[in-house]
């Protein structure tokens, strides 16, 4: 580990110096296990992975977007019909003919 080291130590012209951390813990050797006295754990019980519940919750949540897209486009549709109706009434209420313009 290469360390930043002060101009007043005197430690060379380049200012490092090569060694451990001071604050890096001193290996033992020795593994530390547990807390003394503490009592068997349950064994591990792992939830078995259902597919076919999976693969259903999949296809109806596909099959409901597509549902919710063809009303959404359904009711764009509808509300453009309904302007451009709103529009040619207006436009025949104020005496012009559009379809003379063609």
């Amino acid at each position: 580990m290469v360390q930043a080291t002060s101009s007043a130590k005197g430690s060379g012209e380049s200012g490092y110096r090569i060694g451990s951390s001071h604050d890096a813990p001193i290996p033992t050797g020795t593994a530390t296990s547990g807390p003394a006295g503490g009592g068997k754990l349950p064994p591990i019980v792992w939830a078995r992975t259902d597919y076919g519940k999976i693969m259903r919750g999949d296809l109806l949540g596909a099959g409901r977007s597509v549902v919710v897209a063809l009303i959404g486009i359904a009711v764009f549709i509808a509300i453009g019909m309904g302007i451009a109706l709103l529009v040619t009434t207006i436009i025949n209420t104020l005496g012009y003919d559009p379809s003379s313009s063609y």
